[in-house]
């Protein structure tokens, strides 16, 4: 699974969360959660051929400089990247889009979006 294969690279850049980042939990954490699989097919059936859209949440005490920074360690982490995450092969990751999202009352942190789109081969 995919997934079992980012957490080690990306605890590498802040402690990391499948889906969201628990309440109490030290800052800065970066949160992940797969948005999309799709798979592209040819006259023979599925080709074994996916795209996997990632997106990775920074969430920092309040610091907009310290979110921004973490973001960019994500995009340059998996922008062109290539290799094995756990048993699914990657040809290519691009990023698809970074957005600052802000502050967010209710966490008393910011936060910062990196999707990333792993294309993939199985």
């Amino acid at each position: 699974m995919i997934e079992h294969g980012i957490k080690p690279l990306i605890e590498n850049i802040a402690t990391s969360y499948g889906g969201h980042v628990p309440g109490g939990r030290g800052l800065p954490a970066i949160s992940y959660q797969r948005i999309s699989s799709v798979g592209s097919q040819n006259h023979d059936g599925p080709s074994g051929l996916k795209s996997v859209r990632f997106q990775f949440t920074v969430h920092t005490d309040n610091d907009q400089d310290a979110a921004l920074e973490l973001a960019e360690a994500v995009e340059t982490l998996f922008d062109g990247w290539s290799g094995d995450l756990d048993d699914v092969k990657v040809g290519n990751t691009e990023i698809s889009n970074i957005v600052d999202i802000g502050h967010i009352d209710a966490a008393g942190t910011w936060q910062v979006s990196v999707d990333a789109i792993f294309h993939t081969q199985r």
